[in-house]
């Protein structure tokens, strides 16, 4: 059993039962003397599969290939990209069939020291789906991210800006980016639909939006409100091809300017896809049914929409207000009337029949 170097990579040369395998393990000289180790305690125990060798691939290696397909195939691969560049470097050196879900643990623990429970199983969640298309190509036995178990979340937003807080972040946005906020908070569109969104998506005769690009794949209808249609009438003059943009580019990014605002405004910080939020809450205090705001929002279940739709502590004060004697009396009473009413009209209708 031996390791040497060629073009800068490193192998490992060993026997088993009179047949020579040659790997490339790595970048390095310690990496390569640490696979040929597990290779030679396979080979003890008798686990060692030379058609397990053969095909499975370098992590680094397959990451670049599993990056390739997600440009090619996912509307928004910039998620698989940055966990990717965590991914990468801690498996360093690891082939996809030397990856136990021991390692993906280690990985996990790692990973929550520096960021949240939630970026972490984003990050996981990349992993999870990188192997899945490992074994469906061949490049690997299983998945060692099925056994493991992810970080508890509670997504719940409790942050909502009130109208004050709105009006106040509005008056310090510069002019290039107020537009697009306006838009997020009267069509609940998520950041990349309102960069992404052409002239050609908007009909001003009927006053709606066309989403295509939307994430779950599905496009959606939103009609327009007398804010946005008198926005976006001022803004039609102009020839780009993108609402917001310059000729045929689009804006690619408002982070700065809105995280500017906000500072300027003394708001406490929000992100903008916090804008989504408020746009559901505002509906649902207003009295529209979750369905309502469900489509609107491109929601493929309820319960997430649910997730969106906070209520007030106003609005949760006047519920419980309405539990008060006289309040519930009338209420009360206004159903029966209603309900004799109803019931007048089926008999009138029976009668005429």
């Amino acid at each position: 059993m031996s390791v040497y170097c060629r073009k800068g990579k490193w192998y490992i040369d060993f026997y088993v039962n009179g047949c020579r395998v040659r790997e490339c393990v790595g970048s390095s000289k310690g990496e390569a003397s640490r696979a040929l180790a597990v290779r030679k305690s396979e080979a003890i125990q008798g686990k060692f599969s030379f058609h397990k060798a053969k095909r499975s691939s370098l992590f680094a290696e397959f990451a670049e290939e599993y990056l390739a397909y997600c440009r090619a195939n996912k509307k928004c691969p910039s998620r698989d990209a940055t966990s990717l560049k965590v991914l990468i470097p801690f498996f360093q050196g690891k082939r996809l069939c030397d990856i136990s879900a021991f390692d993906v643990e280690k990985f996990k623990l790692f990973r929550k020291k520096q960021v949240t429970g939630a970026s972490t199983n984003r990050d996981l969640t990349c992993l999870k789906s990188l192997f899945n298309k490992a074994v469906k190509w061949h490049k690997a036995e299983g998945n060692p991210v099925v056994e493991i178990k992810f970080f508890r979340e509670d997504n719940i937003i409790e942050k909502i800006l009130t109208p004050d807080e709105l009006e106040r972040l509005l008056a310090e946005c510069n002019p290039h980016i107020k537009p697009i906020i306006l838009t997020a908070v009267h069509s609940g569109m998520r950041l990349n639909e309102i960069l992404s969104l052409e002239w050609q998506c908007v009909d001003m005769q009927k006053k709606t939006i066309t989403v295509i690009q939307s994430k779950s794949g599905r496009s959606r209808k939103i009609p327009m409100n007398m804010t946005l249609t008198n926005l976006f009438s001022s803004l039609k003059g102009n020839s780009n091809k993108f609402v917001f943009g310059s000729g045929d580019n689009p804006i690619k990014s408002v982070r700065t300017a809105f995280e500017s605002a906000i500072k300027r405004s003394g708001v406490p910080k929000v992100r903008f896809h916090d804008l989504r939020h408020l746009f559901a809450t505002r509906l649902v205090a207003a009295g529209v049914d979750l369905v309502t705001v469900q489509q609107l929002l491109g929601h493929s279940t309820i319960q997430m929409t649910m997730r969106y739709a906070h209520s007030s502590a106003d609005s949760q004060r006047r519920a419980v207000e309405c539990l008060e004697d006289g309040v519930f009396e009338k209420s009360s009473h206004n159903l029966v009337t209603r309900q004799k009413k109803a019931d007048n009209v089926v008999a009138l209708s029976a009668c005429n029949t």
